[in-house]
């Protein structure tokens, strides 16, 4: 008798894993086809654009991602530095002098990048006890002869 109940168990237990996987099958087969049909309405895309243009990254990274070209942004700070030359400047003043010059924001990492440069280059000087900087009279003429 048990190995009958054991047996009838067993043809359940097949019988449900067989109507699970007609399910799940019949399941992704819709799935697949509403995918195949949504598909069929949008537009193929042509990729000869993008493989036949040049991009010109150096004036276009501004364009596209707001990105300044590499040294720009350096140029930029030493330059708001040299308009000011006696005046200590914190880094949210270089940046708000900058935004109204120029323009352009300027990301904090790039302005204290910027600073550090031009601080180690002996172009500005921190003064001692505050989070500021001002032109160094007695550093280089301008940054670019550091390379």
């Amino acid at each position: 008798m048990e190995n009958s109940v054991e047996k009838y168990l067993q043809e359940i237990a097949a019988l449900i894993q067989r109507i699970s996987e007609n399910e799940f099958n019949r399941g992704y087969k819709a799935g697949l086809e509403a995918i195949q049909q949504a598909l069929q309405h949008v537009p193929p895309v042509s990729t000869h654009r993008l493989t036949e243009s040049k991009i010109d990254f150096s004036t276009n990274m501004e364009k596209a991602f707001g990105i300044l070209p590499r040294g720009v942004s350096l140029q930029m700070v030493e330059s708001i530095f040299r308009a000011a030359p006696s005046k200590a400047l914190s880094p949210v003043q270089v940046a708000a002098l900058i935004e109204d010059r120029d323009g352009k924001k300027m990301a904090e990492t790039t302005l204290r990048r910027a600073i550090e440069k031009l601080e180690n280059s002996g172009t500005i000087e921190r003064i001692a006890g505050t989070p500021t900087w001002r032109l160094n009279p007695t550093g280089p003429a301008r940054l670019e002869s550091l390379g």
